[in-house]
């Protein structure tokens, strides 16, 4: 509900702004309307990573870029591991405080690792994806990789039964694939992990 009532209010002083079109306007002021609604638009509310339908969008570009350009991309899909268990245990508020914990400091680690040349968004629930344009599989296990072994065990806490984990799979971009084939073979990969106990990375290969 905060959402909707912050996104109304951005949405109602852009109106506002259009009324006085040619009187009076600020075009700074409706410049920087335009950026908090296509935030409110393009990012999850929650983590701030992109939301869904920005992210197939960024990642059809990428994948079209890749294709033209004949330069390798890859993804991987994150998803924590037993994740009802710990909403079930602490409630959907601490469930949500440790989403976005883990979102941020997967993020964080992976620009301390490669820079900002990648692209992150929420899948739904607790998957992410994350995109690495010109990164081959094997490059970007590796990221997988120092990732899992970043966030394993980092939320040790009373309140927790068991330490928080992440599961991984990693894809490499195809000839054939499509965007939705593309992220099925990262998501299986994905499920592979958690099938094998989590708190693992698998390939698609």
């Amino acid at each position: 509900m905060k959402k909707d009532n912050q996104l109304e209010k951005v949405i109602n002083a852009i109106s506002n702004e259009i009324d006085v079109f040619g009187e009076m306007m600020d075009v700074s002021k409706f410049k920087e309307l335009q950026k908090q609604l296509e935030k409110y638009l393009t990012r999850d509310a929650l983590t701030l990573a992109l939301n869904r339908w920005k992210f197939e969008e960024v990642l059809e570009r990428e994948m079209e870029r890749a294709k033209v350009e004949k330069t390798a991309l890859s993804l991987f899909m994150l998803d924590i591991d037993k994740f009802k268990q710990i909403n079930d245990g602490l409630g959907h508020n601490e469930g949500d405080d440790i989403l976005k914990e883990v979102a941020w400091d997967v993020e964080f680690n992976i620009e301390g690792t490669i820079g900002k040349s990648h692209r992150f968004g929420r899948w739904g629930g607790d998957e992410f994806l994350y995109i690495f344009p010109s990164k081959n599989v094997t490059e970007t296990k590796v990221i997988a990789e120092k990732t899992r072994n970043h966030i394993d065990g980092l939320y040790m806490d009373n309140k927790l039964s068991r330490p928080i984990t992440v599961s991984v799979g990693v894809a490499q971009l195809k000839k054939s694939d499509d965007s939705k084939a593309f992220i099925d073979r990262a998501d299986k990969a994905m499920y592979k992990s958690k099938e094998k106990g989590g708190n693992r990375v698998e390939v698609s290969r």
